[in-house]
């Protein structure tokens, strides 16, 4: 590892090392923050198209009896 470093301050890469890792923690930090986003929007349109079924069954259920 220390030879990496070496090599990259000798070549003068370290610049756009620290670029690219910028960049990629700040793309990852931002899909992270729109995979979570997409996960509670999808769950709650699952919890709505449940309960959106039990009101059918439910409103089903008493045009049967009477």
């Amino acid at each position: 590892m220390k030879e990496l470093i070496d090599y990259l301050n000798q070549s003068g890469l370290t610049g756009l090392v620290r670029t690219y890792m910028i960049a990629v923690g700040i793309s990852s930090v931002i899909v992270f923050i729109v995979t979570i986003y997409m996960i509670i929007k999808m769950s709650r349109a699952l919890n709505v198209r449940k309960k959106f079924m039990l009101d059918f069954q439910r409103r089903r259920k008493k045009g049967g009896k009477n």
